[in-house]
């Protein structure tokens, strides 16, 4: 499989965040400066916010589907697991 292809999953989610972060830096731009936003740009806002909403959506079906997305959720939480985060103190053996 090609490295920069489509079907490459990794590549894929690279440029869908990229994607993501490009549209949220827009967005935080736009509410930066909401005072000074005419019409136009005060419409984008919510625009901005359904692309968002929607390619995290797109984001989170990926990773689900993808094998590592699916070993990872497998886990048990980090708290079931003794000494991991959310363990406390008193019962850490690295204390």
């Amino acid at each position: 499989m090609d490295r920069h292809s489509i079907s490459d999953i990794g590549t894929r989610l690279e440029h869908l965040n990229d994607l993501r972060d490009l549209w949220n830096d827009a967005r935080t731009s736009l509410l930066n400066r909401s005072y000074h936003l005419n019409d136009h740009e005060k419409a984008l806002i919510p625009i901005l916010d359904k692309a968002i909403a929607l390619i995290d959506e797109h984001l989170q079906k990926d990773y689900r589907s993808h094998i590592y997305g699916r070993e990872i959720n497998a886990l048990p939480p980090a708290s079931s697991i003794e000494g991991g985060r959310g363990t406390p103190l008193r019962n850490r053996k690295d204390k």
